[in-house]
């Protein structure tokens, strides 16, 4: 396809038998494989090809920008709730929490009410239409989904809304970014879960990386398709990597675990919320027995204990940091935690390949600080590298399996003897 638009030619790739014509002006013509034309806006046409898997990037440069008058703003209605009040059409949402958390249970819940049409927690109201919703599977085995979903399900008919890919994928590299534009095309989905940024990326936590899936799910957005990311918490109980994950979402939600094991126990917590006011998104505890299945999960007002453990108990410490309080899972903040134990955090983190920025958010403290200590105690790749013969040899010897943590230790006990020598 060719697009005039100031003179400047554009070409866009086809994909799968769709055809894209030059049209007069400042539109485009989209002819279907059913033979369907329609007259689509340069916008338009850009989130049509974008749920169709064309890449747009050039249009998206070069196209005139839209500008809105006061009146034009003030008279045009705000997207309307697909899940009141946690999401709208077109919107990116986090979901984080500790390992073994019941992250998956809550995402595949969340994921399912929508494609049935229902509202997953009394207060979480759903309106409209059930939704087609793609869940992109990094965690566990096709069988061990499919055993959750049918406790989830409790005997209740599955409409085909739902569908669920396990594949090997990594969501910040074109070619999976491709493939997933084609399964979205193909199944009609307007929902889309990626379960989890761990197990479906490479170091998508760093900045460098997460970029290019922002910018993939900011191609979701534009089409109108709402992304729901799961991730993990860090030791400080935050989620772990660069604030951007964050920073460039609608909605985030953390995960705490509640209960006595013997059920799914949650403590829900609305943090970053942008479409209501906080008021309307309290946090509160659930919980679901796979072997008497309750649907919606029923909703319980938080306790004081639990309060504390959302950080809900003193108006003046928002952020949870009082001297000497220990964040929900028992890690305490770099003021707080031993040379050692900073030592052995940041060497953890260096082994999976995170940067100083990264590792400074993980520990809650600043890049500069950081930086000096690494210099101070003498931590850096090269000296790393030059011990991890040793430091392996030895975490053999003494674990049958050593975690990256257990290395570390002993990657940091050589690094300190040659630091005193």
């Amino acid at each position: 396809m060719r697009l005039r638009n100031h003179d400047r030619p554009v070409k866009v790739e086809v994909h799968d038998g769709i055809k894209w014509e030059n049209s007069s002006g400042l539109a485009c013509q989209y002819t279907g494989i059913a033979s369907r034309t329609q007259l689509l806006s340069i916008p338009e046409f850009i989130r049509e090809a974008c749920r169709r898997g064309v890449d747009c990037s050039a249009l998206e440069e070069c196209h005139e920008l839209k500008s809105y008058s006061v009146e034009e703003l003030i008279t045009m209605p705000p997207a309307e709730f697909l899940l009141y009040p946690i999401l709208k059409p077109g919107t990116y949402n986090l979901i984080y929490g500790a390992s073994g958390v019941a992250k998956t249970w809550f995402a595949l819940h969340l994921a399912l009410s929508l494609s049935l049409g229902r509202s997953p927690f009394p207060g979480w109201d759903f309106r409209g239409v059930a939704q087609n919703v793609l869940y992109c599977a990094g965690e566990m085995s096709e069988g061990d989904y499919g055993e959750r979903i049918a406790a989830l399900l409790a005997g209740q008919k599955q409409n085909g809304n739902f569908h669920l890919v396990r594949e090997n994928l990594d969501i910040a590299a074109e070619e999976s970014q491709k493939s997933i534009l084609k399964t979205i095309a193909a199944e009609g989905d307007r929902i889309v879960f990626f379960d989890n940024l761990v197990t479906l990326s490479e170091n998508g936590h760093t900045e460098g990386q997460f970029d290019k899936i922002r910018k993939f799910f900011e191609q979701l957005k534009k089409a109108g398709i709402s992304v729901f990311l799961v991730h993990h918490e860090n030791r400080e109980g935050g989620y772990k990597g660069t604030a951007k994950i964050e920073q460039v979402a609608d909605q985030s939600i953390h995960l705490l675990q509640a209960g006595d094991g013997n059920k799914i126990g949650l403590l829900v917590k609305p943090e970053k919320i942008r479409n209501t006011a906080r008021s309307e998104q309290p946090s509160f505890r659930t919980e679901f027995d796979p072997k008497l299945p309750v649907d919606p999960w029923p909703v319980y007002k938080p306790t004081k204990e639990e309060l504390r453990r959302l950080d809900e108990d003193d108006p003046l410490d928002e952020i949870g940091r009082n001297a000497g309080k220990r964040r929900n899972n028992h890690q305490l903040a770099w003021f707080y935690m031993s040379e050692d134990d900073k030592a052995i955090a940041i060497i953890d983190d260096m082994l999976s390949g995170c940067t100083d920025d990264v590792i400074a958010a993980n520990l809650v403290v600043k890049e500069r600080v950081l930086s000096a200590f690494k210099g101070d105690h003498g931590i850096c790749e090269d000296i790393l590298r030059k011990h991890m013969p040793e430091a392996t040899k030895k975490a053999k010897k003494e674990c049958a399996k050593a975690s990256p943590a257990e290395l570390a230790k002993f990657l940091w006990e050589l690094v300190r003897k040659q630091v005193a020598k």
